[in-house]
């Protein structure tokens, strides 16, 4: 085809403003998707979302089933009959394995009924790219009409709680995990992580290429020490667990196996999400070893953590490390590598090995996680690892091109047929690289695409184009190979790699002497250390003693120095109040009763100017007389006064015109006596006057106290009409 025809226009009709009717009615759900509010992510925590489901349409919804492309760390539940949590069972969708499906049972929504879910999604285990996980829920009505909807959640999680692994003692399983709290103390307020449950969790390749968790594992798990584990910002802690296989014999018995091992209180419903997949090449020197089966150690925590703000945040999450059996050499190496007088096992279906014409280069190429998809466009993450085997021992210089199918730019807006589009990008269309004889170089790229389909990564859009330093020039296409070709050439290797192996554990036991020679010496140091220190802290002891009971004495002398001042004290009080009670009595009735009457000062300046009283102490006694009864009726009169004023209360009328008319009055008055009052504030007769409180009349011969008038109380004055 020609790039003219490859770029001519096809007219067809426009569909866009066309619409049909459909002769029988959809299914609809309504989804409400609840999440708790929460300021920051942490890899590996246990992130729940509530999901109401709500049938607001007309149509019986018979079954719902939920997808999602985060295969490995999502787990669903469901109410049962019984009111609990049900995990839902999920397996990969036999088209696909990099989707999950969910399937609820006998999942019938009446027409305004209601289904609620609890999803959990783990958090992804490393920092520093946003990770996107999609849902996608298909529901199906009772007349075979369906719909879907669907929505990503976006996660972007920082470093709380990190662990790894250590070999001890590879003759006996003993591995120390070594966990820390990485939160810093200035960006939290608290953050203090404690471990509640270790185990071992076994996935197996299944006939399809699938990794699947077997209930019944072949690794025994068995604690060393019985301490918790507490780590608060920036501290680490270490537990050492002796980790085994089973016998040949007592493999698939569950009751010989422990994988679990229990430090802490559980909580009530832990998620029971899939354990991540496993990545074959993180932790292998040699990507010929192949197996079917793969081991993961599970830690679970539980964080508190409180920000600077003051909020508290209670989680839990759990953290994988991957193969610590491989990884740590304790695995037994006759079921991992390949035996030179059989076949090599099955090939995990992720990776797609690729090989060239000639020996000179050798390639492998692989999908790599996460691949990101936020049902628009899909990014594939994929890895091209070249290694220099050339026979001649010849530097090269690698140029990895990726050859676009339309290599013509397309200047018309106009649609372009679909079998010359486009169907996948390349984020770099040419890396180069320089390998000397026997290095490899592991080129990352990324891919993306728009429609869902099956994608050749190492066909003829990729080529290899090598430089070696005489001149020589080669181009390389990649070609898929053989599978008897592989199988030969990993059992051609095995001898290679089992010597590699001897020598690596040969290196390993050195290493390990070392550790613990060096484990040993500072042991010792620490216990001679803490014998001084402890010797020293007596000494400072015994010699504080002696101190105290040379200059302050003992506790028991002082309690009873101070008891002793007291009592004597308390005798001198009493023996004061026994001497001097009877004088004060008599001055202070003297006080009272002993009175001089005497005239005022204005009154003997009178006499002395005038002269008028002869008699003086006879005027004298008539005139105090006369003061004090003036003085006790005045005092009467006083506090007469005083206490009506107290006891008066102010009642406020109201009239059908809006006035306000407050009058004070005692509670022993009348209705009668409260309207002759009104009468002269007013100026209204005293016949026409009428109190009324809502539909109460009240009457004039009753007091206000009867009535329980108070203080404020609101009268509605009504005018009485002429007969």
């Amino acid at each position: 085809m020609s790039p003219k025809q490859m770029k001519s226009v096809i007219y067809s009709v426009d569909q866009r403003l066309r619409a049909s009717v459909a002769q029988k009615q959809w299914p609809l759900l309504d989804f409400r998707v609840v999440r708790k509010n929460q300021a920051q992510v942490y890899c590996g925590q246990a992130i729940v979302l509530t999901i109401d489901i709500e049938n607001i349409g007309e149509v019986l919804v018979t079954s719902l089933c939920v997808a999602t492309d985060a295969i490995d760390c999502v787990s669903i539940a469901c109410f049962d009959e019984s009111g609990n949590w049900k995990s839902l069972k999920s397996q990969c969708v036999p088209t696909c394995s990099e989707v999950r499906s969910f399937a609820l049972e006998g999942a019938h929504i009446p027409i305004g009924g209601r289904v609620k879910l609890l999803v959990t999604i783990r958090a992804p285990a490393s920092t520093g790219c946003d990770s996107n996980v999609g849902l996608l829920f298909y529901y199906c009505g009772e007349n075979l009409t369906y719909r879907q909807w669907r929505t990503v959640i976006s996660l972007r999680p920082v470093s709380l709680f990190e662990a790894s692994t250590v070999v001890l003692d590879e003759s006996h399983g003993i591995v120390a995990i070594n966990m820390r709290n990485v939160m810093l103390s200035s960006d939290v307020a608290l953050a203090r992580c404690e471990l509640l449950r270790i185990r071992i969790v076994e996935q197996k390749l299944d006939l399809n290429g699938i990794w699947n968790e077997v209930d019944c594992t072949t690794v025994d798990i068995k604690a060393v020490t019985q301490n918790p584990a507490h780590m608060d910002c920036g501290e680490s802690c270490n537990v050492c667990v002796i980790i085994s296989m089973s016998p040949e014999e007592n493999r698939g018995v569950s009751s010989i196996c422990q994988p679990t091992w229990i430090l802490g209180a559980m909580p009530q419903d832990p998620p029971l999400w899939p354990p991540p997949l496993p990545d074959l090449y993180e932790n292998m020197d040699q990507t010929d070893v192949t197996f079917d089966d793969y081991v993961h150690l599970s830690l679970f925590w539980k964080a508190s953590v409180v920000n600077n703000d003051g909020h508290v945040l209670s989680i839990v999450g759990e953290t994988f490390i991957p193969e610590p059996l491989f990884a740590n050499k304790l695995r037994n190496y006759t079921r991992i590598l390949c035996n030179e007088n059989s076949i090599a096992p099955k090939v995990n279906e992720r990776i797609e090995k690729s090989s060239l014409e000639s020996t000179f280069l050798t390639i492998f190429c692989r999908p790599i996680n996460p691949v990101k998809h936020d049902f628009k466009l899909c990014q594939i993450p994929f890895e091209i690892s070249v290694t220099n085997t050339d026979s001649f021992k010849r530097t090269v210089s690698i140029t990895l091109k990726h050859i676009p199918k339309v290599s013509e730019a397309v200047t018309s807006l106009s649609q372009v047929p679909p079998e010359n589009r486009q169907q996948w990008w390349i984020d770099r269309e040419v890396v180069k690289a320089v390998l000397r004889s026997g290095e490899c170089y592991i080129f990352r790229l990324s891919i993306s695409v728009l429609q869902p389909s099956v994608y050749d990564i190492a066909g003829a859009q990729l080529i290899v184009e090598a430089l070696f330093d005489d001149g020589e020039f080669k181009t390389f296409k990649f070609t898929l190979v053989n599978e008897e070709m592989g199988r030969l050439e990993m059992a051609s290797q095995t001898q290679g790699i089992q010597q590699l192996l001897a020598a690596e554990k040969r290196a390993a036991e050195k290493i390990n002497d070392a550790r613990k020679r060096k484990f040993q010496r500072m042991k010792q140091a620490k216990q001679e250390a803490q014998a001084e220190v402890e010797k020293y802290r007596q000494e400072r002891e015994r010699e504080f003693k002696q101190y105290e009971q040379t200059y302050l004495g003992t506790k028991e002398d002082i309690e009873s120095k101070i008891r002793r001042d007291t009592e004597n004290e308390i005798e001198e009080m009493r023996k004061s109040v026994a001497t001097n009670k009877q004088l004060v009595i008599v001055r202070l009735l003297q006080l009272v009763c002993d009175i001089k009457p005497e005239l005022h000062h204005n009154l003997t300046l009178q006499k002395k100017l005038h002269g008028h009283f002869s008699n003086g102490d006879d005027f004298r006694d008539r005139l105090f007389l006369l003061n004090f009864i003036v003085v006790i009726d005045v005092i009467n009169i006083y506090a007469t006064v005083n206490s009506w004023k107290s006891l008066m209360i102010e009642i406020t009328v109201n009239d059908r015109l809006g006035k306000k008319v407050r009058i004070k009055c005692n509670p022993t008055d009348t209705i009668g006596d409260l309207k002759k009052l009104i009468a002269a504030q007013t100026g209204t007769r005293y016949e026409k006057i009428v109190l009324k409180k809502w539909y109460t009349i009240y009457k004039d011969h009753i007091t206000l106290q009867d009535y329980e008038i108070h203080e404020g109380f609101n009268f509605e004055l009504y005018y009485q009409k002429d007969p």
